[in-house]
């Protein structure tokens, strides 16, 4: 192969190659002891969007969250840990939000 293709192949590599990266991962509310006899349980929820040319908001991550606060909506979330990722490609991205924690239910009464 002769070297002038060799700029072209690059420049074709770089417009069709993808990357993914991690942003932020964040845990919280790790500080509430859970109650002796409470039910407790993994939950998670994970939301995308596509974006094409920097045209995107953060509803996504607002929607992750309501998604995980509606699997425990008889009792309350702690440990939640957010993970917020893009996976990026030509003018188009795809931002990506994990949130899981742990749902405490049904906690008895003190005696």
């Amino acid at each position: 192969m002769s070297a002038r293709w060799l700029v072209p192949l690059a420049a074709l590599a770089l417009l069709a190659g993808c990357t993914h990266s991690v942003h932020q991962s964040a845990v919280g509310g790790l500080d509430e002891a859970v109650p002796r006899g409470a039910n407790v349980r993994f939950i998670e929820a994970e939301t995308e969007q596509s974006v094409f040319l920097a045209s995107g908001n953060t509803d996504f991550a607002d929607r992750a969250m309501a998604d995980l606060t509606a699997q425990c909506a008889d009792g309350r979330v702690v440990g939640v840990e957010a993970r917020h990722s893009s996976s990026l490609g030509f003018l188009v991205y795809k931002n990506r939000m994990r949130v899981s924690g742990y749902c405490i239910e049904g906690a008895p009464a003190e005696r």
